[in-house]
């Protein structure tokens, strides 16, 4: 028998979790949804991207609603306008500029509607260089880290974005094509492909709470040990950036509003306050945080033979192929693609036959299977990537 203080003990424990209910805030009214944006001006080398969108209520399930048609410009201080062009979707590129260090830069948005929005101005922020991307094996998995310093201590806050790249083959080989009702060999490769996709979550970090300004082993990706992109080659590109104080909270407010919510003891919904505001109308709430950063990079490649024998899942498990009688194509089964010829023997079937005749013809066949399972571009291309080894 338990101790009274135990039994008292367990009644309150089983008191409280029954008491626990999944919390809904009230909507925000806002007929049109806020505007969103999301982006900045990369001082580097490449293109920059700003994505202009609509909120949307908790319950939504669809895309989220693109602003487009919107004039989106970056000024700087001495007035120099560089205009984005939009490529589709709220999407607006700008190729890569001369950014002057030293100047301050803002952003400027005029909607289809006429509604105008501005950043503050603010400054290049200098990005330190990635020591290196390291990795684990652990917990199961591959656990991947990013590690920097400031020698100047003059960072403390930092983000990172990464691609990753894997390299797949489907799950059968095709070495026939069906051209004007015969089988050729196929002169294309779809058997090896490689997918991309980048990340999606927000990454910080900061190293104020030490004395200098160094980030080790910081986490950045897990992979358990069943990932299909641990099947064959690996690859990791990621890319680093250095946060003013205000753009890492922001960040840090974004990050508990979006990805931590979602039980009593997550952190409850906070007001968004970027450095964005509406010029046409000062109470209109705006959510983003424009910055000007510059970008470091590193890729890394780990190969299926650095790492322990692990069976990974391959998406392909349930795929299965069947022969077809050359005689019988067309018609092939929809959604059906062929994979090599083989020889087989066919039953004879018919109302009347000999019985002294054979029971089984020897016939010309072709191996065949679902596209999704023969076909790799699928699930991402056959192009080789130009930095792929």
């Amino acid at each position: 028998m338990l101790p009274k203080n135990y039994v008292w003990l367990y009644i309150l424990l089983l008191f409280i979790s029954s008491c626990v209910e999944e919390y809904l805030p009230p909507p925000i009214e806002a007929p049109e949804g806020l505007l969103v944006i999301d982006g900045y001006l990369n001082s580097g080398q490449e293109a920059s991207t700003i994505v202009l969108s609509r909120t949307q209520n908790l319950a939504d399930t669809v895309n989220p609603i693109a602003e487009t048609g919107a004039r989106v410009i970056v000024q700087s201080e001495q007035q120099e306008s560089y205009q984005f062009m939009e490529t589709g979707n709220g999407v607006y590129t700008l190729p890569a500029i001369n950014v002057v260090s030293g100047q301050k830069y803002r952003l400027q948005i005029l909607t289809a509607s006429g509604q105008e929005y501005e950043s503050e101005y603010v400054a290049v922020k200098a990005t330190p260089a990635i020591d290196s991307i390291s990795w684990k094996v652990e917990n199961g998995g591959l656990q991947l880290y990013a590690n920097t310093h400031d020698e100047q201590n003059n960072t403390w806050y930092y983000r990172w974005r990464f691609e990753e790249t894997w390299q797949y083959t489907s799950a059968f080989e095709s070495t026939m094509d069906f051209v004007n009702r015969q089988l050729v060999p196929r002169s294309e490769d779809i058997y090896r492909c490689w997918r991309t996709e980048p990340s999606t979550n927000i990454i910080i970090g900061s190293s104020t709470r030490l004395t200098r300004d160094v980030i080790q082993e910081f986490p950045l990706q897990f992979l358990p040990s069943d990932s299909e992109k641990l099947g064959i080659r690996y690859s990791i590109l990621v890319r680093q950036y250095a946060l003013s104080k205000e753009s890492y909270e922001y960040l840090q407010k974004l990050e508990k509003n979006t990805e931590n919510l979602g039980t009593l003891f997550d952190p409850q919904p906070s007001q968004l306050t970027g450095n964005l505001r509406c010029v046409s109308d000062p109470a209109e709430i705006v959510i983003g945080y424009f910055d000007v950063l510059a970008e470091q990079q590193q890729r890394i490649f780990i190969g299926k033979e650095q790492l322990p024998a692990w069976a990974v899942t391959t998406g392909y498990e349930a795929c299965r192929n069947d022969t077809v009688d050359v005689m019988d194509i067309p018609p092939l089964p929809s959604g059906y693609m062929f994979i090599e010829k083989q020889w087989f023997y066919k039953p004879i079937t018919g109302p009347v036959r000999d019985p002294s005749a054979p029971l089984f013809v020897y016939t010309e066949g072709a191996v065949i299977s679902p596209i999704s399972c023969v076909d790799c571009r699928t699930r991402g291309t056959n192009i080789k990537p130009d930095f792929w080894q």
